[in-house]
């Protein structure tokens, strides 16, 4: 049984808002964050990284774990993972959990919002938006 839970993106920005110690992993494609727009990584404390799972011909990253690893990321710190729909972050976070990871969160809502805002929380708009 997976120990990977669930959390909402107003949940998420919350938690990493002030935790310098989180993690928030996007494993969107170059072009979705080309063209749907990045994290504003200076909107909370959390680390942030772009890491492509699956890439645009659909084949996945068979490197994914190894790149991870090299950032250093401590098994036992709070890592978020977002994509699209939460396929993608649901099978990031199989993948390090199968590899000793701890506490690890799959945000599950961001599909609801436009791409344009993504991960639109409270007051603070965490992607970017892009110009129309």
């Amino acid at each position: 049984m997976s120990n990977i839970k669930n959390i909402s993106a107003e949940n998420c920005y919350s938690t990493i808002k002030e935790n310098k110690d989180a993690y928030l992993v996007d494993v969107r494609t170059p072009y979705e964050w080309e063209t749907f727009g990045r994290v504003d990584d200076g909107s909370f404390d959390a680390q942030y990284i772009e890491l492509t799972l699956i890439n645009e011909e659909g084949d996945e990253n068979t490197n994914f774990l190894d790149q991870f690893n090299s950032y250093g990321v401590s098994k036992n710190s709070e890592i978020f993972f977002i994509c699209k729909s939460g396929a993608r972050s649901m099978h990031a976070a199989l993948i390090l959990e199968s590899n000793g990871y701890n506490n690890l969160y799959n945000v599950e809502d961001i599909s609801q919002y436009h791409y344009r805002y993504l991960l639109e929380m409270t007051e603070t708009l965490l992607f970017v938006q892009l110009q129309d």
